[in-house]
Formats: structure tokens, sequence, C-alpha cells
């Protein structure tokens, strides 16, 4: 199972856990020790992309901080200068 975007293993758990080599582990083999390994890693990925997501539309829209009244002078100002 593949995912378009990676984010870098911390721990030696999450590598043994979620690489082929998951088989070779004994610890692995009980209940719900590779279940919480990949729940902290997924929790992780999930994360770091909802901070792109948010860094990405801060970048795109950066007017947003801005009151109505601000907004409304610089569309004034913009259309005096379009004349």
């Amino acid at each position: 199972m593949k995912k378009g975007l990676k984010i870098p293993m911390k721990s030696a758990a999450e590598f043994d856990a979620l690489t082929s080599a998951r088989k070779f582990y004994c610890y692995l083999q009980k209940s719900g020790v590779a279940k919480k390994i990949k729940r902290g890693y997924n929790k992780r990925f999930r994360s770091k992309g909802k901070e792109e997501m948010r860094d990405e539309s801060r970048y795109l829209n950066k007017d947003h901080s801005l009151t109505i009244e601000q907004r409304k002078a610089i569309e004034d100002i913009e259309r005096k200068l379009e004349k």
C-alpha cells in the first residue's frame, strides 16, 4: 500500500511495522502492536497534510487577515487607479 506523499519514519518500531520486515519480528505478532504504530504514523501523516494545506491557503489568500472595511478601501483605491 503506497501513498502519494510520504513522511519520514521517526522510530525503529515504525520502520519495523511499516515495511516488509514486519514478518521477522515477534513483538509485532501480538495483537494491537502494529495497529498502534500504524495509527501513530497515520495521525502524524494527516496532521502534516493539514498543516501543508493551511500554509498553502495562507499563502494564496494573504488578505484574509484584513477587515471588511480595509478590503473595501483597497477596492476603492484599485478602482481609482484603473480610471
